[in-house]
């Protein structure tokens, strides 16, 4: 039932978003397109749309007809890319046009009517994850990415369909170079979003403005293990989390990377799990460190060219 589903905002993530690009829809269905213009798209901005229906017509024999499609477009409005949902079918597309589109399959949806989307516009692809498992991926349309400033929304068949579109925010991506020069103060951490790509072993350097290490994150994919690695105070990694029997390891999924700064620790927690709409976190504490808390400015990544880094957040630990 309707009044059971979730609802499509996350106030989990409210400090991560501009409110001027969040985009609702509520009881919107027919073929009229819903023309919005965003700002222009750059190279790992990221967009959430999170959506829910009571149920939807069906007339036999027409089940494409019955659909839920958000495209993306140039100053023109002509079409960059577009993620199609068929709940008839069971179907998701995302179509660069008309020759060139993926589509997959879907086993049934918990909660069903209820669909969580995040669309990773990276320079090498785009990648569409559903409830934060990787479900397609298209090179083709990576070169249209820049020219993107609008979007445009339709439904048709769809009962008491509710909708919210998320763009991601400009001081939250991830430069090309995966090199943030930010401040991490006392008390506060920086959140890494990413998806890990094949096999990958990730390092994350946290440390002062000269580049001098604080502290090491390596995430190795193949073995399953975070570890960590002190500059100075550690000859060698030291395992912080086992992940090799969870999702994250088993499952191409988006991942979570916490790393925390205190007077005399660090707390690094890492995204294992995603169970319905919860993630749970698995962490460690890492006490002693030969910086002054106060000089951490940046953070550093490093990974294989399948990895993407696209989002960060610094915040109050």
């Amino acid at each position: 039932m309707m009044a059971n589903l979730p609802s499509v905002f996350d106030a989990s993530e409210k400090n991560h978003i501009n409110m001027s690009e969040q985009f609702y829809f509520k009881n919107q269905t027919g073929l009229k397109e819903i023309h919005y213009f965003v700002r222009k798209f750059e190279f790992n901005d990221s967009v959430i749309i999170r959506m829910k229906h009571y149920n939807y017509t069906i007339t036999k024999g027409y089940e494409e007809m019955c659909m839920m499609e958000f495209a993306f477009l140039d100053s023109i409005g002509s079409q960059a890319i577009q993620l199609e949902v068929l709940p008839v079918l069971g179907r998701f597309s995302l179509i660069c046009n008309e020759d060139i589109y993926r589509s997959v399959r879907y086993p049934r949806i918990d909660p069903e009517y209820y669909y969580e989307f995040v669309i990773i516009f990276s320079n090498i692809d785009i990648l569409v994850f559903h409830n934060e498992v990787h479900i397609i991926n298209m090179k083709n349309c990576s070169n249209r990415i820049t020219d993107i400033n609008r979007f445009k929304h339709s439904s048709y068949d769809v009962l008491k369909f509710e909708a919210v579109v998320e763009i991601q925010t400009t001081t939250s991506r991830i430069p090309g170079n995966w090199h943030i020069v930010k401040p991490i103060s006392l008390n506060q951490k920086i959140i890494l979003d990413y998806f890990p790509g094949t096999k990958n072993i990730i390092t994350i350097v946290v440390g002062d403005r000269n580049g001098i290490p604080a502290i090491t994150v390596t995430i190795d994919y193949i073995k399953g293990i975070l570890y960590t690695k002190r500059d100075i105070v550690d000859d060698e990694n030291i395992q912080c989390i086992n992940f090799r029997n969870s999702q994250q390891f088993k499952q191409p999924m988006l991942g979570r990377i916490e790393i925390g700064v205190f007077t005399y620790r660090f707390k690094v927690d890492m995204k294992v799990e995603k169970s319905g709409l919860k993630s749970h976190m698995e962490g460690c504490m890492i006490y002693g460190h030969h910086l002054c808390p106060y000089d951490i400015e940046q953070t550093i990544i490093d990974a294989k060219s399948d990895a993407v880094f696209f989002a960060h957040y610094i915040e109050t630990a």
